[in-house]
């Protein structure tokens, strides 16, 4: 085998090999749809009903590791459950999908928050 012929074989195994490895992740994805009362099913018209508990909530949980501002692997209008044990972690808690990957997930009432407050703090800052 040449090097020409050799780096054609490499090129083409390299490719057909993250083909077959997006082919199995999607289909382990498809197999492993969170259902109800596991951290991220869908929400149903923006709540999460888990029977009667408690501490679950619909929002948009972000990959863990992303940088700032990136929305790569984002999870929108999904239900988690979260940390009760502090005054502030009800509204967001962390979760992990089949293949492994770590979420972060913050309440959609944790987000009006944020953007209330920034609103308010933009309009005061507008009237100085």
């Amino acid at each position: 085998m040449s090097d020409d012929e050799r780096a054609a074989f490499e090129k083409g195994f390299a490719d057909e090999k993250k083909k077959n490895e997006a082919t199995i992740t999607a289909a382990v994805i498809a197999a492993n749809i969170p259902k109800s009362g596991e951290s991220g099913f869908d929400c149903v018209e923006s709540a999460c009903v888990v029977g009667s508990e408690k501490f679950w909530c619909c929002g948009t949980s972000n990959r863990v590791g992303n940088v700032a501002g990136s929305t790569t692997g984002q999870k929108t209008k999904v239900c988690a459950r979260v940390d009760a044990s502090g005054s502030d972690t009800r509204y967001d808690g962390a979760w992990e999908d089949a293949l492994g990957v770590k979420y972060q997930h913050t309440c959609e009432l944790a987000q009006k928050l944020v953007a209330t407050a920034a609103a308010t703090i933009a309009a005061a800052y507008a009237l100085m």
